[in-house]
């Protein structure tokens, strides 16, 4: 019963925030291109900003190798080295990967995706992150968080 509760507060939280979010966005410098990028994939610009904000404060040229699985993590939206061989398909490899709004375009692709899977929730977010439940939602806080504030803290 109590995850059961913790999913439906995430779910309102949710919803609360989206509702009183406008197209605004966390500052950053690739306000366009999280515009461009959410419209595309039909996702809240405001949501994609906030990922990014927490995935890499917005640095285009953060690298994670220190990932359990020895995978690495590439850009604003740290996307992961295991989504290579899919974008090598649309051309891109890791060098286009560090442009900025490349990244975000395919962060917000990732994003969309997760969603779809896992609805439009708070654990649909936190999938753009995390397998496992209690990491969903530790990392839906943390974006709910920036998204509340508007201001890229982490």
């Amino acid at each position: 019963m109590k995850k059961h509760h913790q999913l439906l507060v995430l779910s309102l939280l949710f919803a609360s925030a989206a509702a009183n979010a406008s197209l605004a966005q966390i500052p950053n410098p690739y306000t366009g291109c999280f515009a461009s990028a959410a419209n595309q994939a039909r996702v809240s610009p405001l949501l994609l900003s906030a990922i990014g904000c927490i995935e890499s404060r917005f640095n285009h040229k953060a690298v994670n190798n220190a990932n359990a699985n020895a995978s690495s993590d590439y850009g604003v939206m740290q996307i992961n080295s295991g989504e290579l061989p899919r974008l090598a398909q649309k051309g891109i490899d890791v060098e286009r990967l560090m442009d900025p709004c490349t990244n975000i375009h395919i962060g917000a692709e990732i994003l969309a995706q997760k969603i779809k899977s896992y609805g439009n929730t708070w654990q649909g977010v936190g999938a753009y992150n995390a397998k496992s439940e209690h990491k969903r939602q530790n990392y839906a806080w943390k974006v709910f968080k920036v998204m509340k504030s508007g201001e890229c803290r982490v």
